[in-house]
């Protein structure tokens, strides 16, 4: 069944449900599109050799402090640091896992639904309103009530 709705405003939601279709296809793609697990491996064994050798690589830097000392957490630091943005970059690889897509596909059915309502129920009030306005005996109402 269809709505009673103007022919703008038909277009305007089919304009609105193409987008809406349009990124919903682009998300399939972009979810669908492996990212080679190689790369995921390298840059992790890549870090993990790299914060294995920093120690090394910043011993005479901290020459200055009581036997080295302030070299342990420099390096604590500076691996959190770095692996955290490795697991970001690992969450980014695949962000349908993390974000809420099936509450806002919820959230927008509902929308929907209540959009369609009030528009059913507001276009029965409005022919209930003017067949009102045009039932026979009108006027003999009118005329009688301003007596």
């Amino acid at each position: 069944e269809r709505l009673p709705i103007e022919e703008a405003r038909r277009r305007e939601i089919d304009k609105s449900a193409k987008a809406v279709v349009g990124c919903v296809e682009r998300c399939d793609w972009i979810y669908r599109l492996p990212v080679p697990l190689v790369y995921t491996r390298h840059t992790g064994r890549f870090l993990s050799s790299w914060l294995l050798l920093l120690p090394m690589a910043l011993y005479d830097s901290f020459s200055s402090s009581w036997n080295h000392i302030a070299l342990i957490p420099a390096s604590f630091l500076i691996g959190l640091f770095f692996l955290g943005i490795d697991e970001l970059a690992i969450q980014l690889e695949e962000p349908f896992s993390i974000l809420p897509l099936e509450y806002s596909c919820y959230l927008v059915k509902q929308a929907a639904k209540a959009a369609m309502e009030w528009h059913a129920t507001n276009s029965l009030q409005r022919q209930v309103t003017d067949s009102a306005e045009t039932a026979p005996g009108k006027e003999e109402l009118k005329s009688t009530s301003m007596v």
